[in-house]
């Protein structure tokens, strides 16, 4: 358990210096601004990365704490008689047109069996997601990321020792990179991506295109003063060849 007890200190170190370097700078401008979002999605199927995670309707609360150039938040899915559900935590720290993340996946099984403080390599059920993403100029803003599990449970077979009679495994790194590009047309936001592997992993067979589509996105009017933002996607896995059209609603 030390090792784990020593992964929980670095995280939170890193934490704790993001913030702080983060202030400071906004410090010599003005104030370390510091606000949080509360919101939540509901949506008709849980389609994540070209997966089918939950075919059934889910709703996504989420709260997003940002202060300077400096990002964290919590973000949870549940279906509506508990079948499924998931946790994700995850920082993030923007400069200029990039973003550094670290995202914390804790899905079924390891959810409902396995301790939610235990980050030991060897059992713990937290896939830990490091992601880079860059964003270009309002007048080409083309959004290129590359994400990879880089800890957790997230392992291939590596060999067999037939003397202790013991199956070791390695983790896979599985590397998901995504493409996407942003544009209107007439009053409705659209946003058209595609996402794949370069190797055998996690998110599919083989090295390959697993997950592209479009997402249109527009605000809905109910009387004066209130508005709700209503998004549909149509989304495809040319690897498995299936495809979704999913509608998700912003509270």
């Amino acid at each position: 358990m030390k090792k784990a007890y020593s992964f929980q200190r670095f995280l939170v170190a890193i934490l704790v210096i993001l913030l702080g370097t983060t202030c400071v700078q906004a410090q010599q401008k003005d104030s370390c601004k510091v606000s949080l979002d509360v919101s939540a999605d509901i949506v008709s199927n849980y389609i994540w990365r070209g997966s089918a995670v939950d075919m059934a309707p889910n709703i996504q609360p989420y709260l997003t704490l940002t202060a300077g150039n400096f990002e964290a938040g919590a973000w949870a899915t549940s279906n509506f008689n508990g079948t499924y559900r998931e946790l994700a935590f995850w920082v993030a720290y923007s400069y200029k047109n990039f973003t550094l993340s670290v995202n914390d996946y804790l899905w079924p099984p390891y959810i409902d069996s396995l301790r939610f403080f235990n980050y030991d390599n060897e059992t713990t059920g937290h896939f830990l997601d490091g992601s880079l993403e860059w964003e270009g100029p309002e007048s080409f803003p083309l959004k290129l990321s590359v994400s990879t599990l880089f800890y957790g449970p997230d392992d291939k077979f590596d060999h067999y020792d037939p003397v202790t009679k013991t199956s070791y495994y390695k983790n896979q790194y599985s590397t998901y990179l995504e493409a996407c590009y942003p544009f209107h047309l007439n009053d409705t936001e659209l946003n058209a991506f595609i996402g794949g592997t370069p190797a055998k992993g996690f998110y599919g067979e083989s090295a390959g295109v697993v997950n592209m589509g479009i997402t249109g996105q527009k605000k809905l009017a109910f009387g004066n003063n209130v508005e709700i933002p209503v998004n549909a996607s149509f989304i495809i896995n040319p690897q498995t060849g299936r495809a979704w059209v999913v509608l998700g609603i912003t509270l």
